[in-house]
């Protein structure tokens, strides 16, 4: 036979201790018939059948049996549920049938009714009709009583007061059959439970008594000790024709199975030898993916899918595959890998399947041919949608967890009745370490390793990988910036060749543990992840990477310098900190007047940077700082107004307003007379005209069916993209694309008018042409791309569509958006320059002096609850309304907004 599966009985801890001397471990085995001798009829190579090995032992991956200890397998029965049965079921058969002669009616007590033996015998005599009294250590009465014994006729086997206690529970008569299996006095104990006329069996081998000795002390008591080893074939037989029946029809089962791979068979002894296991334990042999049976793939036609099932056919000589994708063989790429895998010698087979819809993917495990049965599944199937937590949704969650944990459930429990060889799950590092703005994606790879522990108690084979980074490019990783990359080289992790990963894939499964993380690491610094904390750290110091991680700024040497040094110092700190999130050598690779987002920061950098300067300046830093001060020297002037504004007592003299300040204040007053007077006059000094090609910046990564520009409002456009946050909700619908309005820096022109500015944007539009069109526009920026839209109309440029996000010209703008923006204006004073405040005032002037007339696009327009400036715009358009206000739908409520324009782009049609 070649061994799948070995059961673990007590005598094996015993011959390990040195208690028992024999020559061999292991009295049962299931596994497949390899070869049969001369005269063996019944059965043949290649059938499934459970056995007593005998003398033989069987823990091996081979054993030669008698034939007549031979059984077939109940149908639906997994090898590891047949290695359970044969000793147990075989021994209390014997015990309580041919020695016993137990009868309907009869009160027996069963020793250790938690364990294998002790388990079996307890179906048996409820099967037949017996008054069933038990002991167990305290820890698994549950589990006894879970098996039909009422909890009072249930005691502890580990204290004599079980002789008292099952005394009383008895009626005071004692027991007809007492099962025997301890030693010393509680055997002693056990005896005096026996009525006089009853039988006592012992199937221990640790306490064996003489029967006549046993009849002297206690009269009318018959006393019977066995050992299985010494009973002919047709002990076997007798009881497996009177227990295979009744395994068939479901009056018995096997008892819940521990599974242990083969190479810890020293743990699963000695758990067993202290009585910490329940019910039965099982030792799984290594068994090769069999090259007749199939292996699905979920996930197969995607990229680690596609890797995968080469290495399955290459390396593992799998001859049928079954790849389960939603698109199956319509997938990109789907005929190529059938072609690779061709060659391989494999056979493939494509399925198109929701694997979360439990109907579909029943459908397609039906589908999989008898000849060639399913022998592993591969999950490696999974979905993002990653965001801060706080900006977490049902439905967000929805589409990570139901490409994870809802198609896992589905394969466990339609596949937890077949004799799978592997059950492979590929979950992620995310669910071991955390990732920022992976909340879901690390709850749902946690759930997979959690599933694989589960099936291991159940007896059933699992492993759950949890992936370091491929350097692989999939859609998963395909978002991940440079930003992202260094995020994870602090964290001490390094992306894995394919190569690499797959030879981890092999090692996973060989070492048969229930979770198992594969990653490739990297020199670890201060940062790394507090789970490698045991491994070596250098002790050199580097630049920024190993920099950042200093937290013992001096805080008082800090304060106690002059302001134009305390400044430096600041900024010095902030560039510091940027520069290791971004992954630069130094400071020096961060400009102190670039805007973050043009630097190369998400939401998620932002969120990093905030935290790592409010822990290095100790003080709360505001989750807007980085939206209200967006450059590096606003910022670091942001933090010393924080930390007191400076230790230096300020002259009393009166100090020179900048320009900014002055038309801030006044505009804050109420003075806008004023405001507007020094608007004008500085606006005139402006060059005009001669305006440079926009330097487009694509939002989104993932490839989309349309193309969308985003024209920024006026109040941003010294900031690379106020549409950042929204992109991120927007990936896969469209490819966004926006670029900063000209004129919001030194000595950069102004447009003449709205035309001159549309019109050298219209001549060099982003993407390609081939793809649809629309325009986007937040505020002051929706008037922009309206007037874009008919530009590229006269041009002969066809735009599929508008959206208007709450647009409004600045004259037209209500009071609370107005005081909304002036409040952000003057949260970001110091990062204002002239320059921008000018270019502002230009833009305000041409808007406000030209006329809206209705677009000949399709127009949506989303607007805030309590917006009305939809009504304001010109002919039909769909209008939306979603939470939050002026500003911050793009902001912290981007999500529903984003919703509102995919439900939109999806009711759009190109025309033919």
């Amino acid at each position: 036979m070649r061994v799948a599966a070995a059961g673990v009985n007590f005598r094996d801890t015993l011959v390990c201790l040195g208690i028992l001397r024999a020559d061999h471990l292991g009295w049962e085995v299931a596994g497949t018939v390899a070869e049969t001798g001369p005269g063996v009829a019944g059965t043949r190579a290649g059938d499934q059948v459970m056995a007593f090995t005998g003398q033989n032992g069987g823990y091996a991956s081979t054993v030669e049996v008698d034939h007549r200890y031979v059984f077939p397998i109940p149908r639906g029965w997994t090898f590891a549920q047949a290695a359970s049965v044969t000793v147990a079921f075989v021994t209390a058969y014997h015990a309580l049938h041919d020695l016993a002669g137990v009868r309907r009616g009869d009160k027996v007590l069963v020793h250790a009714a938690a364990g294998g033996v002790g388990a079996a015998a307890v179906q048996l005599l409820r099967a037949c009709g017996a008054e069933v009294y038990a002991t167990a250590s305290p820890a698994k009465h549950d589990l006894v009583a879970a098996e039909g014994v009422p909890p009072g006729r249930i005691a502890d086997s580990r204290s004599l007061e079980f002789e008292p206690r099952l005394r009383e529970a008895s009626g005071g008569t004692g027991f007809d059959v007492v099962l025997g299996s301890l030693a010393g006095e509680f055997v002693d104990a056990s005896l005096r439970l026996v009525r006089q006329g009853g039988r006592y069996v012992e199937m221990g081998a640790r306490d064996v008594r003489d029967s006549d000795e046993v009849a002297a002390r206690h009269p009318g008591v018959a006393y019977h000790a066995f050992r299985l080893l010494d009973h002919p074939p047709q002990t076997f037989r007798r009881a497996f024709a009177a227990l295979l029946p009744m395994f068939e029809e479901g009056i018995l089962r096997p008892p819940p199975a521990q599974r242990w791979g083969v190479r810890y068979a020293r743990q699963a002894l000695r758990r067993l030898s202290q009585g910490r296991t329940a019910g039965k334990a099982i030792l799984a042999l290594p068994r090769e993916l069999a090259s007749d049976g199939t292996v699905l793939v979920t996930g197969g036609t995607g990229a680690l899918g596609g890797l995968l099932a080469g290495h399955l056919a290459a390396a593992h000589r799998v001859r049928h595959l079954l790849l389960v994708s939603r698109r199956g063989a319509e997938a990109p790429g789907a005929e190529d890998l059938r072609r690779r895998l061709a060659s391989l010698g494999a056979s493939v087979s494509f399925a198109a399947c929701d694997t979360a819809d439990r109907a579909s993917l029943a459908a397609v495990l039906a589908s999989v041919p008898s000849a060639h049965p399913l022998t592993a599944v591969v999950h490696a199937a999974g979905a993002l949608d990653d965001g801060l937590f706080a900006e977490m949704t049902p439905e967000r969650l929805d589409t990570v967890l139901r490409a994870k944990t809802d198609a896992a459930v589905n394969l466990h429990e339609l596949t937890r009745d077949l004799d799978l060889r592997a059950f492979v799950l590929y979950s992620s590092l995310v669910g071991v370490t955390g990732a920022p703005g992976q909340s879901a994606y690390a709850a749902a790879n946690a759930f997979l390793d959690a599933l694989a522990h589960h099936r291991r108690q159940l007896g059933l084979p699992a492993v759950s990988i949890a992936w370091g980074y491929w350097r692989e490019e999939t859609s998963l990783t395909a978002r991940l910036g440079t930003t992202d990359w260094a995020r994870v080289a602090r964290q001490g992790f390094a992306p894995m060749a394919a190569e690499q990963a797959l030879s981890g894939f092999d090692a996973a499964v060989e070492l048969d543990r229930p979770a198992v993380v594969v990653t490739a690491l990297r020199e670890l610094g201060r940062e790394a992840s507090e789970l490698l904390s045991d491994l070596p750290r250098p002790t050199r110091r580097g630049a920024a990477v190993d920099s950042e991680n200093d937290d013992d700024t001096d805080l008082a040497a800090l304060l106690g310098k002059p302001a134009g040094e305390r400044l430096e110092a600041l900024s010095e700190l902030v560039r510091t900190h940027a520069a290791a999130i971004l992954g630069h050598s130094g400071p020096g690779d961060v400009r102190p007047d670039q805007p973050f987002p043009q630097a190369g920061f998400d939401s998620l950098a932002s969120v990093e940077l905030r935290t790592r300067l409010a822990n290095a300046v100790g003080a709360r830093v505001a989750a807007t700082a980085l939206l209200d001060h967006p450059t590096p020297v606003s910022l670091a002037r942001h933090l010393d107004t924080v930390l007191g504004g400076a230790a230096e007592p300020r002259s009393t003299a009166a100090q020179p307003e900048s320009f900014v300040a002055t038309v801030l204040t006044a505009w804050r007053d109420g003075d806008e007379a004023r405001a507007r007077r020094l608007l004008d006059a500085a606006a005139r000094q402006r060059p005009a005209g001669g305006l440079p090609a926009p330097a487009w910046q694509r939002l989104t990564s993932a490839p989309a069916p349309l193309r969308m520009v985003c024209v920024p409002p006026i109040i941003t456009s010294d900031v690379a993209s106020p549409y950042d946050r929204l992109a991120a909700d927007l990936e896969g619908s469209g490819e966004l694309w926006t670029a900063r309005l000209p004129g919001f820096l030194e000595n950069e022109p102004v447009p003449r008018s709205l035309a001159d500015l549309c019109e050298t944007w219209a001549r060099a539009l982003p993407g390609d042409p081939a793809e649809p069109l629309f325009l986007l526009g937040h505020s002051s920026g929706g008037l922009l791309a309206h007037c874009l839209a008919e530009v590229l109309r006269q041009q002969g440029t066809t735009v599929r569509g508008l959206v208007l996000l709450d647009s409004v010209s600045p004259a037209a703008a209500p009071d609370s958006v107005v005081r909304e923006t002036l409040g952000r204006l003057a949260r970001a004073a110091a990062a204002l320059s002239p320059a921008a405040l000018t270019a502002f005032h230009r833009y305000e002037r041409l808007l406000n002096d030209w006329s809206l007339a209705p677009s000949k696009a399709p127009v949506l327009f989303v607007h805030p609850h309590d917006s009305r400036l939809h009504d304001l715009w010109p002919g039909q358009r769909d209008a939306h309304a979603v939470s939050g206000t002026h500003l911050s739908m793009i902001e912290e409520h981007a999500p529903e907004t984003a919703r509102a324009i995919r439900h939109w782009l999806g009711r759009q049609r190109p025309a033919a």
